[in-house]
């Protein structure tokens, strides 16, 4: 549903992107990720420094989605 919505609001001046956060905050985890990792990557992508960036989904999960990933 992102890269429609990205396409239909582009001309708007929308930005439209995806973050999949991965595992998040319990106390087993929280050594191995930071859901401030998460925040800051909401941060960028409303900032300038993300201005040409649409209709993408980012994984925020320290590649535990990439196949092989111990």
């Amino acid at each position: 549903m992102v890269r429609p919505a990205a396409l239909e609001y582009a001309s708007h001046g929308i930005r439209i992107n995806n973050i999949n956060p991965g595992i998040i905050d319990t106390e087993m985890l929280r050594r191995f990720f930071q859901p401030e990792e998460i925040a800051e990557t909401v941060l960028w992508l409303c900032s300038d420094a993300a201005s040409y960036i649409t209709g993408q989904t980012i994984s925020v999960d320290a590649g535990y989605a990439i196949p092989g990933h111990r």
